[in-house]
């Protein structure tokens, strides 16, 4: 992890390897392989946990409702709900029209009103203490725990804000 913190405090970045992101690859973690662990820290500390502390601090400390979704119709890569936001009508490479249609209801509700369910859709939930995402299928729309909410991401809150250090 030092090449991507090089100016980090080793020690703040030990328990990296160790204790948050152990090389143990039997299933009991969200990896099963040396680059799947890398993949996760990566995405961890690049954006979803930078995410999850986002919709925190608005809910908790100006006093909004936040909402988060989690856009999981396959293969679920980071950007691929852009189609969705943007679709205009059949001509588009998606396999879920109707979904899309959802997606922008959502956000052209909360853009509105700042409240995604003004229309009539599936409720979606304020973010809260309870860490629930809307969870955007294939085919379904239901709601998940954010897969941020863990003490991964508080590990990185407390690392990065307590060990690095300018030079």
């Amino acid at each position: 992890m030092l090449e991507y913190f090089p100016e980090a405090d080793s020690g703040v970045l030990s328990p990296w390897s160790t204790k948050i992101y152990p090389a143990v690859y039997n299933g009991s973690h969200p990896y099963t392989d040396a680059f799947g662990r890398l993949m996760l820290a990566i995405s961890e500390f690049t954006f979803t946990c930078h995410a999850f502390w986002t919709t925190l601090y608005l809910g908790s400390q100006i006093g909004k409702d936040a909402y988060s979704y989690l856009f999981s119709v396959p293969p679920g890569i980071h950007t691929l709900d852009v189609c969705y936001t943007y679709f205009v009508n059949h001509t588009s490479l998606l396999t879920n029209e109707t979904m899309a249609e959802y997606l922008q209801g959502y956000i052209t509700s909360f853009a509105q009103d700042g409240d995604p369910n003004k229309v009539n859709l599936p409720a979606f939930p304020a973010y809260g203490t309870s860490f629930v995402d809307l969870n955007i299928n294939q085919t379904f729309i239901n709601t998940t725990i954010d897969p941020a909410a863990t003490s991964r991401c508080d590990w990185w809150k407390t690392a990065l804000l307590t060990g690095y250090h300018s030079s």
